[in-house]
This record gives C-alpha cells, structure tokens and sequence, in this order.
C-alpha cells in the first residue's frame, strides 16, 4: 500500500509539474493583458457549439480509425478512443507531433499488436486529414471572392489575388498527383513495378 501511495504522489507531481510547464510555454510569449481584454468581450455562446463540433469531429475521427484498423484487428470504439485522444493532446504539448507515434503506442501496449502495422494504419489516417483540408483548401481559394486590391504584406512576401489564385491552382496539381499515385499504388500490378524500380534504384 506504501509503494502504491508514493507511486500515486509521484504521478501527482509529475503531473502538476509537467502541466506547469506546458502553460508556461504556451503563454510565456502571449500578452497577457491583452489576452485579459480580448476575453472580456467574447460571445460565450459560440462555445457551446464549438465543443459539440470538436466533439463530433473527435467521434469521426476514431469511427475512421476503427474502420482503418479493421485488417489489423477489430476493436471497440472506447478502445480506439483513448489512443486517439492520448495522441491528440500529446501533439498539442509536444512539438513535431509526437502524438503520431503515442497513439499506435498506446494501442499496441493495450491491445498487443504488431507496432509497425498499428503505426501504417495512423498514418493512412493522416493522409485522409491531409486530403481533407488540401479539398477545403483549393474549395475556398476556388469559390470566396477575393478583393481585387489586395495586397498584404509580411516580411518580404506579398499576398495578392494573383499569388492566391496561383497558389489553389498549383495545390490542385499536386492533389491529383498525389490521388494518381495512391490509386496505382492500390492495385498489385502497378504495385509491384513500383517495387521493382524500387529495388533495382541502389544498384543504378
């Protein structure tokens, strides 16, 4: 019972240290008086609806993984759950999102899988995000109208109808480049002649 308290304090103290920390980073370059004023006048009432869309989004995020995770094993939904969520408030602390690799952790350490396997299915995961916002993207760059007089200024870079209209043009290319690749990399035939040239590049 002794080891068990010390353990339980121990944790406690990491933990209040840790969270002490985090929020030093996360405000030490952040106004805070500024900060102060801001808050005063927010619309509270915009939060009730923000948490229920990140709450469904986090729900469909873990149902996709589900899905994602079927040739590997099949699982519950609180057991994919909290991976998910260990690996998302991991990559808000951490920097070069080490969450990525704390979800498929946790689920091999809970589920006893093989790591390598849970790891690919994060990230064909990530690559459904990616698809995602790079279809938001090019959506809204494609469709808003932007003032023909725009013309903002940061360093030494200028952001102008032409750059913008050039930017969602060039990230579609690279979309459909990327949707060519996964569907030849989907059927075996093509697959294998990627292996190929694969094995036979060291040897040029």
């Amino acid at each position: 019972m002794i080891d068990l308290n010390r353990k339980t304090w121990a944790s406690l103290i990491v933990g209040l240290l840790f969270s002490a920390v985090a929020l030093y980073l996360t405000f030490v370059n952040i106004p805070l008086r500024e900060l102060i004023d801001y808050l005063k006048i927010i619309n509270y009432w915009w939060v009730i609806p923000s948490l229920a869309v990140a709450f469904l989004s986090y729900v469909f995020r873990v149902w996709r993984w589900q899905i994602i995770l079927l040739p590997v094993k099949k699982t519950g939904f609180w057991s994919a759950f909290h991976p998910v969520m260990i690996g998302f408030m991991m990559s808000s602390v951490f920097p070069g999102r080490v969450g990525e690799i704390a979800r498929p952790a946790v689920f091999y350490k809970k589920e006893n899988v093989e790591f390598s396997k849970v790891l690919a299915t994060a990230g064909i995961d990530r690559i459904f995000d990616a698809a995602a916002l790079l279809s938001f993207f090019i959506y809204i760059l494609a469709v808003v109208p932007i003032d023909p007089s725009l013309d903002i200024t940061f360093a030494s870079y200028h952001l102008t109808p032409a750059l913008l209209d050039g930017l969602w043009k060039a990230t579609l290319k690279f979309s459909l480049v990327l949707v060519v690749v996964t569907l030849l990399i989907s059927f075996s035939s093509t697959r294998s002649v990627f292996n190929r040239i694969i094995l036979k590049t060291p040897d040029m």
